[in-house]
């Protein structure tokens, strides 16, 4: 680097400084003077202008918001909800970018489920119009199931490093591995034994994130468990045995499912197929369930908790859950049983559901959807499997799980491409993701819980530019070889 641009970079990085100093000063004093939505703007307009000049910053900032903000105002209540929204005006600054600066410079990048998404669209729009849903509902409910799929692509077709995406990945699983540490202090302080302690386990997530914790440990486990598979190192093994604790702190039940069953996959997927692989399965297998054995034994002297009669005597998990739940919201099976009832009323209504938003819970109660205010309270819309098939239907259901059987087959295309031991653990790891993210949508609304869908969807375009690298390499060389 010459003089001339050394020094360029040095004014462009202390402009950058003095704007976001005279940012949070505006930010000080109208947080004291006005109402919290104006800090929002203000600071919203700092990190805007930040992104512009470094993309670091806005996924550095989502990374934070995900894994810190939600527990700080819905936990510790020392932030207002309204910082929560960071992510949605750091992609929002990301679109911009990406249409005005970046795009002229390259073709727009299309992916294999473009036409399934836009299909997702579509029938959206025509279920909203049939439904009369308000234009305000109908966004505030696409932005739900969409803003991280529309980061998915702004990612891919601006400029970031792959080693940035090397980076994240590794501080997602960092922060993640952090939850351990600071469950089990949360354990301490608020007890060892009872059936209300659990609820106060949830890590940095947020309140009432037990569930959503259970679905990152499956999360990071199956990373850690891809480079386990490629490089035989022990220490990842052991960070997947400490996975599993704060899932049994936070009584994360839908874990001790998942994670065994995302392990077995990477397994499957990472291994070769040769007669001594396919002997060794068998092991695994019995090895992964005395652990699980132990480990639900374990949570159930803990909490008195009965998770080993629900294997063995599944009837009793339905009646668990086809009841009204103590804080007066709907068991996960109940609300299945009332969604269908609701969907058979109207074929319609059974293809394509009640329109977006119309079943999701809303911060703006003014918009708030038709189900949500006729079952106020009651988290019609609670888990993902009755949010997806009650605002998109049954067609709506069937199309996103296309589109994460493309994402599959995509994978598994370039994880044949792949030489990289990092990027193999990653594509391995990225088969467990997927399953723990298909597998949720009866235990969490896993596809638009923030910190989940960002997991996911940010591991996902690490992987497709990626596969972008070595189709541009490919292209190369045929070009110099002809």
């Amino acid at each position: 680097m010459d003089k001339f641009t050394s020094k360029n970079a040095l004014t462009a990085n202390l402009s950058q400084i003095v704007l976001m100093f005279l940012l949070g000063g505006m930010t000080g004093l109208v947080y004291v003077s006005l109402s919290p939505i104006w800090w929002l703007l203000f600071l919203g307009i700092a990190i805007m202008v930040s992104i512009f000049v470094n993309n670091k910053v806005g996924l550095i900032i989502i990374l934070a918001s995900h894994f810190l903000f939600n527990w700080l105002f819905g936990v510790l209540g020392i932030i207002p909800k309204e910082i929560t929204w960071l992510p949605d005006v750091i992609i929002f600054a990301f679109a911009i970018k990406a249409i005005y600066i970046e795009a002229d410079k390259k073709r727009w990048r299309n992916s294999p489920v473009d036409i399934t998404i836009l299909l997702l669209l579509l029938f959206a729009l025509v279920s909203a119009l049939y439904n009369n849903v308000s234009l305000v509902t109908v966004l505030l409910g696409l932005r739900n199931y969409f803003k991280y799929i529309l980061m998915f692509y702004i990612l891919r077709n601006i400029e970031i490093d792959e080693k940035l995406y090397r980076y994240f990945l590794y501080a997602i699983i960092i922060l993640g591995l952090l939850q351990i540490p600071i469950t089990s202090v949360q354990t301490m302080i608020y007890g060892t034994f009872g059936e209300d302690v659990a609820d106060q386990v949830v890590g940095t997530l947020g309140g009432k994130a037990t569930g959503a914790m259970a679905i990152l440990m499956t999360f990071v486990v199956s990373l850690l468990a891809g480079f386990l598979i490629q490089t035989r190192n022990f220490i990842y093994f052991l960070g997947i045995l400490g996975c599993v604790l704060p899932v049994i702190f936070g009584s994360g039940q839908f874990g001790f499912y998942t994670i065994p069953i995302a392990i077995m996959i990477c397994l499957l997927h990472g291994s070769r197929f040769n007669i001594q692989n396919v002997l060794k399965a068998p092991i695994y297998l019995v090895f992964l369930v005395l652990l699980t054995w132990l480990a639900m034994n374990y949570h159930d002297s803990r909490y008195s908790g009965n998770i080993i009669k629900f294997f063995s005597s599944p009837s009793k998990l339905y009646d668990l859950n086809i009841q009204l739940r103590k804080e007066g919201t709907f068991g996960r099976f109940q609300v299945i049983k009332v969604s269908n009832e609701l969907l058979l009323e109207n074929r319609f209504n059974f293809l394509f559901g009640f329109g977006p938003g119309n079943a999701s819970e809303s911060y703006f109660n003014k918009y708030r959807g038709k189900l949500d205010k006729e079952y106020a309270g009651r988290k019609i819309g609670g888990i993902q499997y009755t949010s997806i098939i009650l605002e998109f239907g049954y067609i709506g259901l069937l199309l996103f799980l296309v589109l994460y059987f493309q994402l599959w087959l995509q994978n598994l295309k370039l994880y044949k491409k792949l030489t990289s031991k990092f990027w193999r653990g990653i594509s391995i790891g990225y088969n467990g993701i997927l399953f723990a993210y298909i597998a949720g949508i009866i235990y969490n609304p896993v596809w638009f819980y923030d910190v989940l869908a960002f997991t996911f969807w940010f591991t996902t375009t690490a992987l497709f530019v990626k596969a972008d690298r070595i189709a541009d390499e490919e292209a190369i060389q045929v070009t110099e070889n002809s």
